[in-house]
């Protein structure tokens, strides 16, 4: 089956300031995760996420996590060259964005040719409307983009900029609601059950094509 690993990052600069481990252990812990259950589709760096909460806990400025991600990033590659890494993109404010897309193209790194780039700090903002902003100006210069922790709302709004996009909610609302589907042969409510997420994720699915629909057919 696909899968995609994902840092981790909001909750680990938000948490303790900082990452706790390196680039040489994260990328060692991935190649041990390809040798037992395959190559992911790609890999999400140690990034360090802009949302004005994070910096506030890490006393840092937007520009310090750029250039850490962008850091992260071109190591990982240089050094675990197996792995499918995943530039991503960090930022609050479009303009921040636009900036640190800069930072790549001078790295030299084509985030046009790329399998996925992904667009962080978007999973907690209060309305989806700068969300569409942000990912229509790369969708548009043909970035394919993961969009990391997108709520459905969003997804149904913007889907059409997205490659891809992950969610915890299908587990936060299994445990909110100790949900346990008919059937389950696992101990205790559905919140890791692979059958409850794919059941929530065709529901997402069809509201994302029901939106599509209303908004291409105006």
């Amino acid at each position: 089956m696909p899968y995609i690993i994902d840092s981790g990052a909001y909750t680990e600069i938000r948490d303790h300031g900082t990452w706790r481990w390196d680039e040489d252990q994260y990328g060692g812990m991935v190649y041990r995760l390809m040798d037992e259950i395959g190559i992911p589709d790609f890999v999400a760096p140690l990034d360090r996420p802009a949302e004005p909460e994070v910096l506030d806990c890490a006393g840092t400025t937007t520009l310090d996590h750029q250039e850490c991600t962008l850091e992260s990033y071109l190591y990982l590659a240089l050094e675990f060259p197996a792995v499918p890494w995943m530039p991503v993109l960090q930022g609050w404010t479009l303009e921040e964005y636009e900036q640190h897309d800069a930072m790549y193209r001078k790295a030299g790194i084509n985030l046009a040719v790329q399998r996925r780039v992904g667009l962080g700090s978007i999973c907690r903002r209060g309305s989806v409307q700068p969300i569409g902003v942000i990912a229509e100006r790369f969708a548009r210069r043909g970035y394919r983009l993961h969009g990391f922790g997108l709520k459905t709302t969003a997804l149904r709004a913007n889907a059409h900029h997205f490659a891809s996009a992950d969610s915890m909610a299908w587990s936060d609302q299994a445990r909110r609601t100790r949900l346990r589907l008919p059937g389950c042969q696992h101990a205790g409510i559905c919140n890791n059950c692979p059958r409850w997420a794919l059941t929530w994720r065709e529901t997402v699915i069809t509201a994302i094509r029901d939106s599509e629909r209303r908004i291409f057919s105006h």
